[in-house]
C-alpha cells in the first residue's frame, strides 16, 4: 500500500510542525506529508502540483476564513478529501463545516486522536 499524501494548510508554523512531525513519525509508512503552505492561494497551487489525497486545513487562515477555503478546494479537488481543523468545536460551525464540503472537522485538541482514523475512513471512502 502507498503511502496517503497529505498536504497541510495552516497559518501557524509550530503547528505545522508539530503536526507534520506527528504524522511522520507515528505513521511513518501510511502517510507522507508532501507539503505544507500557510494560505488559500498557495494551497490550490500545490495541490495541483502535488496531487495530494487528503487536505488538512486550518480554520484560522488570515485573509480567507477556513471555511471559504474548504468550499474552493472541494470545487477545485471534488476527488480529495478535506479536513477542518478547528481550535473551537460549535455545532452550528460543525454543520456549516460540512456543507462547504469538508469530509471531517477535528478539534485541534485532539488532533492526535482523531486525525489518522479520519484519513483513513476519507481515503477508504474516496477509493
Amino acid at each position: 500500500m502507498n503511502a496517503i499524501r497529505i498536504l497541510i494548510v495552516d497559518e501557524n508554523p509550530i503547528f505545522r510542525r508539530i503536526l507534520h512531525r506527528f504524522l511522520h513519525d507515528e505513521y511513518p509508512n501510511q502517510v507522507a506529508v508532501v507539503g505544507t503552505v500557510t494560505r488559500f492561494e498557495m494551497a490550490s497551487g500545490e495541490a495541483q502540483r502535488l496531487q495530494p489525497e487528503v487536505i488538512l486545513v486550518d480554520n484560522g487562515l488570515p485573509g480567507l476564513m477556513g471555511l471559504f477555503c474548504v468550499a474552493r478546494l472541494r470545487a477545485l479537488f471534488p476527488e480529495v478529501g478535506i479536513i477542518l481543523l478547528t481550535l473551537q468545536d460549535k455545532p452550528d460551525y460543525r454543520k456549516l463545516a460540512f456543507e462547504a464540503g469538508a469530509d471531517d472537522f477535528i478539534q485541534k485538541d485532539n488532533v492526535f486522536s482523531d486525525l489518522m482514523p479520519a484519513i483513513e475512513r476519507i481515503v477508504k471512502v474516496r477509493s
